[in-house]
């Protein structure tokens, strides 16, 4: 079945690199960069690739529970002062730092899905790495 997977794979690819055009395009319209995570940020890559301006909560995937009042005090300001519309946060997030933070900043929370955790409810709907992508594009471009 050499040949099957190989063209599977192949097909995949264009679909990854028909993405990350997308994100590109995207991106490269804003003129603003920036993104306030009121949450943990596994994002490094992401926001590299995509020369993203970030803040957040939480370094990495750090276990800390609380951020000081200093940080939230810190991204609710950097939320006002570049006129952010929303403060994001991950999936299976409590989301209550990006709440406080959004609500103190007047404007709303959305959520960015890592793709590191799949809900069953999700798998059995048949989401994919891509199609969880391509909705992060469309909240991105509702909220960016």
């Amino acid at each position: 079945h050499a040949g099957e997977y190989a063209a599977h794979a192949e097909a995949y690819a264009l679909e990854l690199e028909a993405l990350d055009r997308d994100f590109t395009a995207f991106f490269d319209g804003l003129p603003d960069r920036t993104i306030v995570f009121g949450d943990r940020f596994p994002l490094l890559y992401f926001a590299e690739a995509y020369d993203l301006d970030y803040y957040a909560a939480f370094p990495g995937c750090g276990t800390q529970t609380e951020p000081s009042a200093a940080t939230v005090a810190f991204l609710t300001e950097k939320v006002r002062e570049e006129g952010l519309p929303a403060v994001w946060y991950i999936e299976f997030s409590n989301h209550l730092v990006a709440d406080s933070i959004a609500e103190a900043a007047g404007v709303e929370t959305a959520q960015f899905h890592t793709c590191h955790n799949v809900s069953r409810a999700d798998l059995e709907a048949g989401a994919t790495y891509l199609s969880l992508m391509r909705a992060n594009l469309e909240v991105l471009q509702k909220y960016m």
